[in-house]
């Protein structure tokens, strides 16, 4: 019998049962161990990547959102990243809570100024 078939055990009769069984599970935890080291490294590497995209996406969330808000009200407050219309050009605002009047200050930033009123159009 050779080893390599699978028909004989490496330690022959000079091993005891309860040795070789002792030695087969020892083996088994050592792979049981090593497959767990691997996976670990691997987690390791995932949970890395998995924290940067959970920072991304809690920095896009705390990103100004752009929505456009409709014509200007002087009795509105508009926060950062609202677009609104105002003497026919659309401004963005620049600030939170802002309530100037476009084009009267910075708080707000021409986005598109009016145009013609169609007068070159033939």
């Amino acid at each position: 019998m050779d080893i390599l078939d699978g028909d004989a055990e490496p330690w022959g009769d000079w091993m005891s049962e309860p040795d070789q069984r002792d030695l087969r599970m020892l083996g088994a935890m050592l792979m049981v161990a090593k497959f767990m080291a691997e996976s670990n490294a691997r987690n390791k590497e995932r949970n890395a990547k998995l924290e940067a995209l959970e920072a991304e996406v809690r920095e896009l969330k705390a990103a100004p959102t752009l929505e456009y808000k409709g014509v200007w009200a002087s009795d509105l407050a508009y926060d950062v990243g609202a677009f609104v219309t105002h003497g026919g050009s659309l401004w963005h605002s620049n600030v939170n809570q802002n309530q100037a009047r476009p084009g009267e200050h910075s708080h707000w930033t021409l986005v598109a100024k009016r145009g013609r009123d169609g007068r070159d159009v033939r």
